[in-house]
């Protein structure tokens, strides 16, 4: 029973250092360390914690113990001693809270009902096993809403993942406090224990699962993105090449305009001559590419998305202030940013009568602040729920991060994102600071 109790604990302890690694890996730098050296460092963790555990003592348990975990931190993480700090605070303020929260509401249940609680060592672990519980699930929780999973479809995945841990917390409810537990035979305490902890590794691989799930969903979102990036690069590309090309022609063509030009002056026929000149000025216009701003990738977003307006037959007037600086901004997030705001302003006022569609892209406060300004025209008035706007599109799940997305990415540069909705005229002021 001895070796079955050691073991239990062991478990125990290595399942709270995961819930450590796994909640601040989502905050600080991990650094690149071998396997093995993993191992090592959680052999040693493992016994500086069970060896600290046994003298039962207070002060080590509350002071002592979360030193360890942030002398550990030092090893697994690259990230500054200030946030070292924060987030092992964070995570031991979660795990007492819920700790001191779960005793209370024990002695509240057994100063009501006067059930007798066994203090035993072998039969603390079931009450330990129920505070893990109740402490992965808060921490989940805590974690999923402290970070945000930039897929909607991922974040309302958790919600059928809950089940599996409430039911967990029923069973480890009924064992350890309906006696169940305390009137099993001594041989067969052991194998329950290793089975109730079984049940709580369980859950934190399914837990685990979703993570990976939403890491691999959040890489997709990437992936797309990047896509867009090279997608536009090859737009404004071939643009290049078949106005290069026209501008060819025309070039080629030039001996023949000035051949018929010369024998046009000869015969005195003026009106002749002008209507050639301006064929030539027309054509010469038709192969220009208008430069918005130096930035490659804002460049042919705005000449996309001005090009598909004309198709369209929307009015789209831009201005970018001539010296725009947004080489601070990442390509990803100009893309999305400016390609999703732009898109749903064009979707909104294609379905109305008077399509226009006012753009302004300017610097402002000594160039610490980007500022840009979209006004449209719409007749359907967009969805909302609280703050949020939610999409109008069928596939609700791939469509309803755009606004909220965007809002997010102008927040990480510590801008905004505000939109103003009026009587058939949508007023969006969104703010990058540099």
């Amino acid at each position: 029973m001895n070796i079955v109790m050691l073991l239990a604990n062991s478990l125990v302890i290595i399942f709270e250092i995961y819930l450590y690694f796994d909640f601040s890996s989502d905050f600080l730098k991990r650094r690149p360390i071998t396997n093995n050296v993993k191992i090592i460092v959680l052999l040693i963790w493992v016994s500086i914690i069970y060896i600290t555990s046994t003298f039962d003592n207070l002060f080590l348990n509350l002071f002592v113990i979360p030193c360890i975990y942030f002398g550990i931190s030092f090893i697994i993480f690259a990230s500054d001693l200030l946030n070292r700090c924060r987030y092992t605070l964070i995570f031991f303020s979660i795990v007492s809270g819920v700790e001191g929260c779960f005793y209370i509401v024990l002695d509240i249940i057994v100063s009501r009902i006067n059930i007798e609680i066994i203090y035993s060592r072998s039969d603390m672990i079931g009450y330990i096993l129920i505070i893990k519980m109740v402490t992965l699930v808060v921490i989940k929780f805590l974690k999923n809403q402290m970070g945000y999973p930039s897929n909607r479809m991922v974040k309302n995945m958790i919600i059928y993942i809950l089940p599996l841990p409430i039911s967990t917390f029923l069973i480890y409810g009924g064992l350890f406090y309906l006696k169940l537990y305390s009137s099993i035979l001594v041989e067969a305490k052991g194998v329950l224990v290793l089975g109730s902890v079984g049940i709580l590794f369980s859950n934190t691989l399914v837990f685990y699962t979703f993570r990976r799930l939403k890491e691999a969903m959040n890489r997709a979102n990437s992936l797309e993105l990047e896509q867009m990036k090279e997608k536009l690069h090859i737009i404004y590309y071939e643009k290049l090449k078949e106005k290069n090309i026209e501008h060819s022609q025309i070039i080629h063509n030039l001996n023949y305009y000035f051949e018929t030009i010369g024998r046009l002056a000869n015969d005195n026929q003026c009106n002749g001559i002008l209507k050639i000149l301006e064929g030539i000025e027309i054509k010469i216009q038709d192969i220009h590419i208008h430069s918005y701003c130096t930035n490659i990738i804002l460049n042919a977003i705005l000449t996309e998305k001005s090009q598909q307006a004309k198709m369209l037959d929307i009015k789209f007037h831009i201005f970018v202030e001539p010296m725009l600086n947004v080489d601070t901004i990442k390509d990803i997030d100009l893309i999305s940013v400016f390609g999703n705001l732009i898109t749903n302003a064009i979707e909104a006022t294609q379905k109305c009568e008077g399509k226009y569609i006012k753009m302004q892209l300017y610097m402002t406060n000594k160039n610490k602040f980007i500022i840009f300004k979209l006004e449209n025209t719409y007749e359907v008035s967009p969805k909302r729920k609280g703050l949020i706007f939610e999409t109008t599109k069928n596939n609700k799940e791939k469509h309803g991060i755009g606004i909220e997305h965007t809002r997010k990415i102008l927040e990480s540069y510590g801008g905004y994102l505000n939109i103003d909705l009026q009587e058939s005229i949508c007023n969006i002021t969104a703010m990058f600071s540099t």
